[in-house]
């Protein structure tokens, strides 16, 4: 059946909330209060933006795998609160706050299995042979999130870190849940296979974008703008972009960095250096190169109602 974008998100939403209430078992309580603490649903419109047909309509198989995503999302939201330690997510007590990290991680577990399942369930009702590929890519996707913050643990406290590495990891802990979001879409939609590739693509890049500009707001928002803790990413041994360039300017500012780490320096005081010295600005312009790169991947699709609302999205990203 075929469905408008507003019905799509519609649909997303209750099968969302359906797979989170609907059962009766220990982790309901768990599953539960994620409903309230849902975000904005960025993956969701990309992934049924990229399902966009020629006729303008989506299929409500689109909906039903974009709510796979959204969970799978939440399953790392929950696992990335648990290893970082943090006391709020979009302004809302964390799951492990609430309820204590061995809950959390059990919940997380199991909203994984849940979002692996529902891809299941559309390729076992349906033998279209473009479909047969869906849960292969949502593996690897998986597989590349947890390489990624793997990855970024390695490299923690590593001020002589690089642009090329944090690129690499934030490709697999980012992005790669956006590329499988838009390669997922542009599968449930009339595009060609040249299409479905660049429209995935479009997603990847939109991910590098969205994470650039998030490590942005760490130096720039307050925690009340944020609704999560802010200056922390530092002080937490994680070294991201607009601090990266920065130290390439002021090899000083390695040493501050260390003294954050250790609680010897005031994050706030750091944050205001890389702000001053350019490294926000050096880091919005690399995400800007993305956000171009993003326009040339799906400048010539064909469906060109698919190409302008996706890039409406990317010119809604506020660089």
């Amino acid at each position: 059946m075929d469905i408008t974008f507003d019905e799509g998100v519609k649909l997303t939403d209750s099968v969302i909330n359906e797979k989170l209430t609907g059962f009766t078992n220990g982790l309901q309580t768990v599953t539960s209060y994620l409903t309230g603490s849902k975000g904005k649903g960025v993956r969701t419109a990309l992934l049924l933006l990229s399902a966009t047909q020629k006729n303008g309509l989506i299929s409500s198989k689109a909906a039903r795998a974009a709510a796979s995503i959204e969970i799978l999302h939440m399953a790392t939201l929950i696992h990335d609160d648990v290893i970082d330690n943090a006391p709020l997510r979009r302004g809302v007590q964390t799951v492990h706050e609430k309820f204590g990290t061995k809950q959390a991680v059990i919940c997380g577990d199991y909203l994984l299995c849940m979002s692996m399942n529902l891809i299941f369930e559309l390729l076992e009702k349906d033998e279209n042979t473009r479909y047969a590929n869906l849960l292969r890519v949502l593996t690897k996707a998986i597989s590349r999130i947890c390489i990624g913050e793997y990855e970024q643990m390695l490299q923690n406290g590593n001020v002589d870190i690089d642009v090329t590495k944090y690129l690499k990891i934030i490709h697999g802990k980012t992005a790669a849940l956006f590329y499988a979001a838009s390669h997922f879409g542009a599968v449930f939609s009339d595009d060609t296979n040249e299409d479905i590739r660049r429209v995935s693509a479009f997603g990847r890049y939109l991910g590098v974008i969205f994470q650039v500009m998030d490590d942005c707001k760490d130096f720039m928002f307050t925690e009340e703008e944020a609704l999560k803790p802010v200056k922390s990413d530092t002080s937490s041994g994680v070294i991201t972009l607009p601090l990266i360039f920065a130290m390439q300017k002021n090899a000083e500012l390695r040493n501050l960095a260390k003294q954050v780490m250790l609680n010897k320096f005031d994050s706030l005081v750091l944050a205001k250096e890389v702000i001053e010295i350019g490294g926000v600005t050096d880091a919005k312009a690399l995400a800007l190169r993305y956000k171009n790169k993003a326009a040339r991947t799906i400048a010539d699709i064909s469906n060109t109602q698919k190409k302008d609302a996706l890039l409406s999205v990317l010119n809604d990203i506020e660089i």
